[in-house]
């Protein structure tokens, strides 16, 4: 099993997250470690690809091709992708402090480069605020990738994903580090808050 996948695979499949940052008071979407993406970011980095129209097109094959079961909601095979995206940047971030590594301003230009490149109109309609953080996070990806080879930058993460605590809020489902992937929770996601009520998962 490898943890890691080729960059170009993360862009065109859109693997990508918010901030990790999560919220104060909010429901935690994502826990690794001591850093916690919260649920509403989860929900906004889903919108933040799934309404795309440069990536998927309104309306179109591509955009039906991520649509759930029921009405407005995200195929969980999406929604665990984007997750797993999202824990591997987690992971990725814990690596480089503990490697003492830092990113420079010509490491952030090159990787903006290269994701305008391989995501074209896509990745300039992505919201205000957030190109900088992927950026950010995918330059520092590529750094630790550079640094360690890849052999050893899939043993880092493997490694570092046994030894760290990872939740994920059950309305998302649950991580296995067998797979080193989310598996989709049963049936319909409860809605926000509401855990006793079962809705879907907002959507396109």
């Amino acid at each position: 099993m490898l943890a890691r996948r080729p960059l170009v695979l993360l862009a065109a499949l859109v693997l990508a997250g918010l901030g990790a940052a999560g919220c104060a008071g909010q429901s935690p979407g994502v826990r690794v470690g001591d850093r916690t993406v919260s649920e509403p970011d989860l929900v906004d980095e889903l919108d933040a690809f799934g309404q795309n129209d440069a990536l998927f097109g309104e309306g179109g094959q591509a955009a039906a091709g991520i649509e759930g079961e029921l009405r407005d909601s995200y195929d969980q095979g999406f929604v665990g992708d984007i997750i797993e995206q999202r824990i591997t940047f987690l992971l990725v971030e814990q690596i480089f402090e503990d490697e003492g590594l830092t990113l420079g301003d010509g490491d952030r230009r090159e990787s903006e480069a290269q994701l305008g490149t391989q995501m074209g109109e896509a990745f300039s309609a992505l919201p205000d605020g957030y190109r900088d953080d992927f950026v950010t996070d995918v330059a520092r990806y590529n750094l630790l990738l550079e640094q360690l080879g890849p052999d050893e930058f899939d043993a880092a993460l493997i490694e570092v994903s046994a030894q760290t605590e990872i939740e994920v809020n059950s309305r998302f489902g649950q991580w296995d580090q067998t797979r080193f992937g989310v598996v989709p929770p049963d049936g319909p996601v409860p809605a926000p808050g509401s855990p006793g009520e079962q809705a879907p998962l907002p959507g396109p």
